[in-house]
């Protein structure tokens, strides 16, 4: 999911995007808790969350075309969200840590490569972003953090904020600020064009791994809202369907402000 922040968070923070990730991932666990807690309010929470984490996953779909330099790159993206429907109902969650594993060692790889190569102009930390950014870069980080375990997000965190740095050491905040794909154009900045199929299937997993877990959290979500997951679940996926025509930018930020929303919901009419 931060894969998918990057862009916005970049756009309006530059380095403070990192700030906005902690602020993100500090804030997120407060409001995190099952809407079946919140007595009456909970059937339009768990709309406002299910349409958030949708909203969340057209934006994650959606990057990996982005990064797949193909005409049908639309098929792609939306391959990802029927694979991840399949994972999400078939529950098979002994694949789960295999494929973060390796989607761990792949941006690994990648933040080895932006920091050991040497960027061919001097990076200015000052520029393209400012620290009121930061809460825009919150806002599109949050939905990272916005379901999981507590170790889940400390993992998400940490990595997108390395994964951030090393992209923003190589590429400078400016250039940074007004990539769509930053991860792709470090890659190009860095002269190491050899990566880009790598970065591609990296990107695809890290999207397919994402997906899963934003509909596994649906289907847990939809309990409140109806007795039977499915019709609820292929609602999240058709929306998830019509957020592939709206930019990823826009995506993300709505996701961001739905889960926000929800939470402050669920706050407030938390049992006392």
């Amino acid at each position: 999911m931060i894969i998918a922040a990057l862009p916005t968070a970049g756009a309006h923070a530059g380095w403070w995007l990192l700030a906005g990730i902690a602020i993100a991932a500090c804030v997120a666990p407060l409001g995190r808790r099952s809407t079946v807690d919140t007595g009456r309010a909970a059937k339009p929470l768990a709309y406002l969350e299910i349409l958030g984490l949708a909203a969340a996953g057209g934006a994650v779909a959606g990057t990996v075309g982005l990064y797949l330099v193909i005409p049908w790159w639309a098929l792609a993206s939306a391959a990802v969200i029927v694979v991840g429907l399949f994972a999400a109902l078939a529950s098979p969650d002994r694949l789960t840590v295999p494929l973060a594993a390796a989607v761990l060692i792949g941006l690994t790889v990648f933040v080895l490569t932006c920091v050991t190569i040497t960027p061919e102009q001097p990076v200015v930390v000052s520029g393209g972003g400012s620290a009121a950014g930061a809460l825009v870069a919150a806002l599109a980080c949050y939905p990272a953090f916005a379901v999981g375990r507590v170790l889940a997000a400390v993992v998400v965190g940490v990595t997108g904020a390395a994964v951030a740095a090393a992209a923003l050491h190589q590429m400078g905040a400016a250039r940074f600020g007004l990539s769509r794909a930053p991860l792709r154009d470090a890659v190009v900045a860095a002269d190491a064009g050899a990566l880009h199929g790598f970065l591609a299937v990296v990107v695809v997993l890290a999207a397919a791994l994402t997906v899963t877990v934003l509909l596994k959290a649906v289907r847990a979500t939809s309990a409140v809202v109806a007795p039977g997951d499915t019709p609820t679940m292929f609602a999240a996926v058709a929306m998830l369907m019509v957020c592939l025509a709206v930019p990823a930018r826009t995506s993300v930020l709505v996701a961001g402000g739905l889960l926000v929303v929800h939470h402050l919901g669920v706050i407030a009419v938390r049992p006392r």
